[in-house]
């Protein structure tokens, strides 16, 4: 039966049909509920008559559909269109490896590579007891990029009839039992116990894989005689012909596995994938790891019994000297002599890396070959990918917005966050997806496990959730709802069942602290009362802060419990109490990243010409400035070096004097002046009530409380006095703009702005009829200016990104600042309506930090937040074989 475009089957909808074969019609379709087109292949209705094997049928789908694996296609989902069973599946785009091949052998290095990522393909699903049981260049598809996926895992078994004697030869997908007494697969291809009609095991998977390498490398098939019954009997009684008699440049070493693979007696054979592929990485890396690698011919000579005993010691011998490293690194130990080294990371040229205290923006690679970090450049938030042995970093295009990234633990994977969104994209920088849409608030981080789940925290209505989702992509499920637990600090433990996350408990004070809990139990245990804080686990050392100094502490991955006493590892890093959050980040293989000390930098007068006139106070770590309206006083943020806590001062820049004005353990931001200079407006978090507070300049006490408790930012106070512009993040939607009226009898605040992007730095023009803004809804910050009364309508100030909007007192100029750190001016006609000229650059300063300036009301001098002389764009530092200081 062929499916029309438009047919809807379930949720996904038709739109062109892209193959077909003896399983079934294969369709191209959209799955609207994750955005992205999909494959479908709708089945023979023949599984529809037998109830039982229907059952069978959609529980062993379920089993595949675990198979979460960067070489394995992910199936999507199961179900049954007019009595006609479907899989869904990811779509790819490429060439399957028979078209790839078409009578012509591959070179030696690209074979070997293919061949490896054949074989951790086949070792993911033969950990789970599932067998291929037809391997042959059909089922393996090759992705534009470059990487291998194998095809219809596990479903000849699903659609294999109880009991039948088919064989085919040329079919794409035949069909195979596990019982004894049938034969199904496709020949050429099938091992010697399957012709038999012997129960087969994954043995079977690797006998039919040496006839897929074999044909890589020779470029014709291991047996392939003029009828199906002269190449059964080959495969069963006749060695296949040397490679070096067709490939005079194969090596020994390769030969030797390919025959180790084809040897008739399973036996005989790799006894697993995880050692074939053993053998295949060292082949690789004893050849140097490029295609352009060259490997020495060999003479050819008549292949000998003699012969093949060199073949297989030159193999072994090739093994054992590639798998030194493998080894080393299985048991987590450097050598003895091994040093401890430590070397500092450079962020790219004109970037930034955000401090977010909610999330985590560094991460290393299991494997410590990779760093990946967000930072900001040219006005674009992005993940950066940075080898450790090269010398710059690359940015992820498709990684927009992205926040705490993560690895998978093959180490192929960098899951991240971004627009409400759970989403993953290849470390290369290719096949970026949604996994999943997120449902509360945006700051929020995750972990990946080793069977394909992903773990992340949510937050609603101040309740915290935490929810798994196939890393393949689906619909997410609630694991846990609690006010026990903290939604941000996990992380999987190796066995992919039992991860760490530091336990809040509001109720229960004492019973703080970090916690090892279970996908499969809700029973947690507590491991260690502690303040808050992130918590790692690598190389046998549990890793958690305590006020600043990085802690790790021995533990048990069996037995789930610590011993011992906790090592320092760094004596002092920065850290946000209120949260526990920190950078750092650790790999399996003794690999230790870390943020380094808060910046300090300069309050610095800037002219028109961008030079330097003056500094305010001394050099420290300053974060936000804000003018009073008559231009005599500075409100600016200080952060305490040892907790990140900001405090909020106000500087008297005539007499050059600085008094605090809320500060405590509480962190202090966003301060906004009144109109008439004689109150503030700030944010408060995260001791007592978490919000917007208002206070009068010489009061005491925190203030009054207008809103509910939640994260609401001040950002303007309107001219009149009668309203306040502060953000929130809703559920629903990502950071929006709302307005709480100041005075009066109504006090209830009313959204401004929301949408599905980000508005944020709005300030009002001096007569209150506009407002600038920030938003990134072209996939950068923009600055954008709307009508106070009439939000909906808006006009774009900045052309190539922008931020920080602010006002000449006069209302006749609007100045931003440049993705490239120039100040903007932007000439505004006042009246009933806006009219601007185009942006025009004032100065250029590289050593601007963030969008932290702003403008005296004559609009002649600027108030900049600039980085220290001599600072370096080095904010981590990363250290190789960091357990040796341990041991001493």
């Amino acid at each position: 039966m062929t499916l029309a475009a438009g047919t809807h089957l379930g949720r996904y909808e038709i739109r062109s049909k892209i193959g077909e074969g003896g399983m079934g019609e294969v369709y191209r379709a959209h799955d609207p509920k994750l955005r992205r087109d999909v494959a479908v292949k709708v089945l023979p209705p023949l599984l529809s008559t037998d109830e039982e094997r229907l059952r069978r049928f959609e529980q062993e789908a379920q089993t595949l559909a675990s198979l979460n694996h960067p070489n394995i296609l992910s199936i999507i989902d199961v179900d049954a269109h007019e009595g006609a069973p479907y899989v869904v599946s990811e779509l790819l785009e490429g060439e399957t490896l028979r078209e790839k091949l078409n009578g012509a052998p591959l070179p030696q290095r690209p074979a070997i590579d293919y061949a490896l990522q054949i074989a951790r393909g086949l070792a993911a699903a033969h950990d789970k007891g599932i067998v291929h049981r037809d391997l042959k260049p059909e089922n393996i598809f090759i992705t534009k990029d470059g990487h291998l996926k194998i095809l219809d895992f596990g479903l000849a078994k699903l659609l294999a009839p109880e009991a039948t004697g088919a064989v085919e030869e040329e079919a794409p997908t035949r069909r195979v039992n596990t019982g004894a007494g049938t034969i199904m697969g496709t020949v050429g291809y099938m091992s010697p116990e399957q012709l038999r009609g012997q129960t087969v095991d994954h043995r079977s998977d690797i006998f039919s894989f040496g006839t897929v390498l074999y044909e890589m490398l020779a470029g014709q098939r291991a047996f392939h005689k003029d009828s199906v019954a002269d190449t059964m009997s080959a495969t069963l009684k006749e060695e296949p012909g040397d490679l070096s008699a067709t490939n005079t440049s194969i090596s020994p070493a390769i030969e030797g596995v390919v025959r180790h693979c084809l040897a008739k007696n399973p036996e005989q054979r790799f006894q697993s994938a995880r050692d074939l592929a053993f053998a295949l990485e060292a082949l690789s890396s004893v050849s140097g790891g490029s295609s352009s690698t060259s490997i020495a011919p060999i003479a050819v000579r008549p292949f000998s019994r003699e012969r093949l005993a060199w073949i297989v010691a030159g193999a072994m011998f090739l093994a054992l000297l590639g798998a030194i490293p493998f080894i080393v690194s299985f048991f987590r130990r450097a050598p003895a002599e091994a040093p401890v080294i430590r070397f500092s990371i450079s962020l790219p040229e004109k970037a930034t890396f955000p401090l977010d205290v909610e999330t985590h923006n560094l991460s290393v690679s299991p494997d410590g070959r990779h760093l990946v970090f967000v930072a900001t450049a040219e006005g674009q938030r992005k993940l950066w990918v940075r080898r450790l042995g090269a010398l710059t970093a690359q940015a992820l295009p498709g990684t927009e917005g992205a926040y705490s990234p993560f690895w998978s633990p093959d180490n192929r994977y960098i899951a991240f966050f971004a627009g409400g969104k759970l989403r993953r994209i290849e470390s290369s920088g290719t096949s970026p997806q949604t996994i999943c849409d997120l449902s509360g608030e945006v700051d929020t981080t995750g972990t990946w496990g080793r069977d394909g789940v992903i773990l992340y925290g949510d937050q609603v209505n101040d309740e915290q959730r935490i929810y798994r989702v196939a890393a393949a992509g689906g619909a997410p499920t609630l694991l846990t709802k609690t006010e026990q637990f903290g939604s941000y600090w996990m992380r999987f433990l190796p066995d992919g069942q039992h991860f760490l996350v530091y336990g809040r408990n509001n109720q229960s004070p004492e019973a703080r602290g970090i916690y090892v809990a279970s996908l499969n139990s809700a029973q947690t245990k507590l491991l260690l009362p502690t303040a808050r804080t992130r918590v790692e686990y690598a190389s046998g050392y549990l890793l958690y802060t305590r006020e600043g100094t990085l802690l790790a502490q021995p533990f048990d991955e069996q037995s789930l419990q610590l011993s011992g006493e906790p090592f320092t590892v760094v004596e002092r890093l920065p850290y946000f109490d209120k949260t526990g959050w920190s950078e750092f980040s650790v790999s399996e293989n003794g690999v230790l990243a870390y943020m380094t000390e808060l910046s300090t930098t300069r309050l610095v007068w800037f002219d028109r010409s961008g030079r330097e006139t003056g500094q305010v106070g001394a050099p420290g770590p300053y974060g936000q400035v804000r003018l009073s309206p008559d231009g005599q006083r500075l409100a600016l943020t200080i952060s305490d070096p040892r907790t990140f806590s900001g405090d909020l001062w106000i500087h008297d820049l005539a007499r050059d004097t600085s008094t605090r004005f809320a500060f405590g353990s509480t962190d202090d931001s966003d301060p906004v002046w009144s109109p008439d200079g004689r109150r503030m407006a700030y944010f408060s978090c995260c001791e007592d009530k978490s919000t917007l507070y208002i206070r009068g300049i010489s009061d005491t006490g925190k203030g009054d409380v207008p809103l509910a408790p939640g994260f609401h930012g001040p950002v303007d106070w309107s001219p009149d006095g009668r309203f306040i512009l502060f953000t929130q993040n809703p559920p629903e939607t990502n950071r929006d703009l709302w307005v709480l009226p100041v005075d009066g009898g109504d006090r209830k605040p009313f959204p401004f702005l929301q949408s599905q992007f980000q508005e944020v730095f709005a300030r009002f023009s001096p007569d209150g009829r506009w407002v600038a803004f920030v938003s990134n809804e072209t996939g950068r910050d923009e600055v954008y200016v709307t009508r106070f009364d009439r939000p909906g309508e808006k006009w774009r100030i900045s052309t190539a990104g922008g931020t920080g909007p602010c006002w000449r007192r006069d209302g006749k100029e609007l100045f931003f600042l440049a993705t490239d750190k120039s100040v903007m001016s932007v000439a505004v006609k006042g009246g009933a309506t806006f009219e601007f000229a185009a942006p025009a650059p004032i100065f250029r300063n590289d050593s601007i930090v963030n969008d932290n300036f702003d403008v005296t009301s004559d609009g002649q001098r600027f108030i900049v937040n600039s980085s220290a002389a001599q600072a370096q764009n080095t904010p981590f530092t990363v250290v190789v074989n960091w357990t040796a200081e341990l041991k001493k």
